[in-house]
């Protein structure tokens, strides 16, 4: 037989229910009822109560595509929500629907291939009745109120903290977009690095909060805050208002910071937070640094890393004291000047009396106006193409070049000198004696680590703090504050640590400080205030020299010619105590810049690098010279450790405590250049070296 080609599906059967072809080539669509929406038969009526009593879900045989018992089905279950009718013998509902079923064209199949499907275990397995509209049938109504619950609407979205979804920074989507996304990701990772910039200055304050502090998942969902506002706020003029928000938040003070963090912060939500602890600056060192030497034997590598001066020289690493002449000439150009100077801070030019004018005067021109913080660049990235190019600013306030004229202020202008020649016509520079004052011949001991503190005085630029440690161990030696030769004009306390206070409440050096109990304690009754409060206990008074001069022997007496003497920009520190020491380690030498001097590494920076420890962070209240001269003499130690690995394989060795070079032809192991065998000689080491 020829297929049909489906011309009469859509007529009606001449023949109506009692055409008997399997193969129809005309409709047998059942006529539906539009009001009651029910089958119009009665036999159908029967079938449908007959199926609500069954308890399974009759296999469903496969029809095809755009079937009539399509439509039935689906008219049956909007009429009636009711579950399928399992099989059923087609003699028992003959006349029925059911019946017709069995002989609609395209639909039927072969009685054998009906029969042998109704065998199968998954024709017998009962079937979950069907869903409609998106629920189950016979499932009673829920409230639409648990599904808003599955998915709440964050109210809030200024408060950074009540999401708990992590966030990547990458811009939300805004309808319409007002930029292309790289263009909205650059402004964006710079928006989320000054903010980070500003929550780690908050950190390093002494006095912070630890509520003010933010997380950097919630450092990121502040930047997508903003920058999603600006976004939707201000479309046509996006680039403008976001740079400028850019430019605003790298520039904002500390306090400014805070009230931003307050203002986003809801307090109700802050009862909620849990409780986290303030991050605590000292870290302790994770490095390990040690050599695994005793330091006996580490102080003889030491004497392996000195770092010659010579050749320095302009550089302000003074080796030679100025002769008589060239002293004599600075005094005269100090009288010609008639105290005539540029100040360090402002550049202002301005008078200085020493020994005060009659009225009592030190300097002229009143007040100085500077930012005490050095000028900071940003190095250009392909970014800066897109975002604009970073503007220079002062860090301390954040203002650009040229928009402020200082953010701090001092009664007096101060200056600096740093010509050998005049420093010497305050105080001469000496060498290192071999002798004591007695005569008696020194001898080498250890090694010494110091660190010097200056303030501006009418002189200059005077030690007015001078500590020394011992090395490797860090045992404080001497710790003294300094009378300078001039009038003080500022202590430079943000950087020196030193106050007027200490200066002032000094005990004067030999002379033995008050004893409590005995032990160099305070009792309990010192710390009682006059309210009957305990006050937090205060450290003894610093004894003090009464000239650097006297400052400076005392040193001596801790030298010898061959005492290891380190320090960090050492120049600075051997210039204010006019020393000159033959044997200088300098960590700067030691770690030196890519781009060579003048430029340096700070110690800060060194100290966080190499031994992972955060040093001069109390910010206004200035450094602590022990704890610099601790941090110099550790960055040595970790060099004393690297030097004894190379020493170690080229054949170095103790014996008894004593260090032995090797000898000469001894194999080491293998390294750039190797012998037969994979091994060389400490000459070819020696060659390769001088090379």
């Amino acid at each position: 037989m020829f297929s049909s080609t489906g011309l009469f599906a859509d007529t009606p059967c001449p023949q109506g229910q009692d055409c008997v072809l399997l193969r129809c080539i005309f409709c047998h669509d059942v006529v539906v009822d539009e009001k009651s929406n029910e089958i119009g038969s009665a036999a159908s009526t029967k079938a449908d109560e007959e199926s609500q009593e069954s308890a399974f879900k009759r296999r469903r045989i496969d029809y095809g595509d755009d079937s009539p018992q399509e439509k039935i089905e689906k008219n049956r279950d909007e009429a009636k929500v009711t579950n399928r009718m399992p099989p059923v013998p087609s003699e028992v509902l003959d006349g029925s629907v059911d019946s017709i079923r069995s002989r609609t064209n395209h639909h039927v199949k072969k009685e054998s291939k009906v029969s042998h499907d109704q065998n199968l275990l998954s024709a017998k397995r009962p079937i979950s009745p069907p869903t409609i509209r998106g629920r189950n049938i016979g499932q009673d109504h829920t409230d639409t109120s648990t599904r808003s619950k599955q998915n709440p609407v964050h109210g809030n979205t200024e408060f950074i903290k009540a999401k708990n979804a992590k966030e990547q920074l990458n811009p939300r989507a805004v309808r319409p977009s007002p930029a292309t996304h790289p263009v909205r990701l650059a402004i964006l990772q710079q928006l989320h690095k000054a903010m980070v910039a500003q929550n780690e200055n908050a950190s390093k304050e002494p006095r912070h909060s630890s509520l003010l502090l933010l997380s950097p998942e919630e450092l990121i969902t502040m930047a997508l805050d903003e920058e999603e506002n600006i976004a939707r706020d201000n479309p046509s003029i996006y680039t403008n208002v976001i740079k400028q928000r850019v430019m605003r938040t790298r520039k904002m003070a500390l306090d400014e910071w805070q009230s931003t963090i307050r203002a986003k912060v809801a307090p109700q939500a802050t009862q909620t937070l849990p409780h986290k602890p303030a991050t605590n600056s000292h870290r302790t060192p994770s490095r390990n640094f040690a050599s695994g030497l005793t330091a006996r034997e580490e102080l003889q590598v030491l004497r392996r890393l000195r770092t010659p001066l010579e050749g320095l020289e302009s550089h302000g690493y003074i080796t030679n004291p100025p002769s008589d002449a060239e002293i004599e000439s600075a005094r005269s150009g100090i009288k010609a000047a008639d105290g005539f100077e540029k100040c360090e801070r402002c550049g202002t030019r301005f008078q200085v009396f020493p020994g005060r004018r009659e009225d009592g005067v030190l300097t002229t021109h009143g007040a100085c106006v500077y930012h005490w913080a050095k000028i900071q660049r940003s190095q250009w990235s392909r970014m800066d193409a897109i975002t604009g190019s970073k503007e220079a600013f002062y860090p301390c306030c954040k203002e650009s070049i040229g928009t402020s004229s200082g953010c701090t202020s001092s009664p007096h202008h101060v200056f600096k000198v740093t010509d050998a020649k005049r420093l010497g016509s305050i105080l001469q520079f000496a060498r290192t004696p071999a002798k004591s004052q007695d005569g008696v011949t020194k001898k080498t001991k250890g090694a010494i680590t110091f660190d010097c503190e200056m303030g501006y005085t009418t002189m200059g630029i005077e030690l007015i703090r001078l500590t020394a440690v011992a090395w490797p161990l860090g045992q404080e030696l001497l710790d003294v504050l300094v009378r300078p030769f001039g009038e003080i004009l500022d202590l430079n306390t943000r950087f020196s640590g030193v106050t007027s206070e200490q200066m002032t409440n000094a005990i004067p050096y030999g002379q033995q400080p008050a004893v409590y109990n005995g032990n160099m304690k305070r009792k309990d009754s010192d710390n009682i205030s006059e309210d009957g409060e305990i006050e937090s206990e205060k450290p003894l008074p610093l004894r003090i020299t009464s000239s650097p001069d006297a400052a400076r022997q005392l040193l001596f007496d801790l030298l010898s010619p061959g005492t290891p003497l380190m320090g960090h920009a050492i120049d600075n520190d051997l210039n204010a105590t006019r020393i000159i020491h033959p044997y200088i380690i300098d960590t700067v030498l030691l770690y030196p810049h890519p781009r060579k001097l003048p430029i340096r590494y700070s110690l800060k920076m060194l100290t966080s690098k190499y031994l992972e420890r955060d040093i001069q962070i109390s910010g206004a209240h200035g450094h602590d010279s022990k704890e610099d001269a601790v941090a110099t003499g550790d960055l040595v130690r970790l060099k004393v450790a690297e030097k004894w690995k190379q020493m170690h394989i080229q054949g170095w060795r103790f014996e008894n405590g004593l260090l032995i070079e090797p000898e000469k032809g001894t194999i080491v192991p293998s390294g750039p250049r190797t012998l037969a065998g994979g091994k060389r000689t400490v000459s070819e080491l020696e060659d390769e070296q001088a090379s």
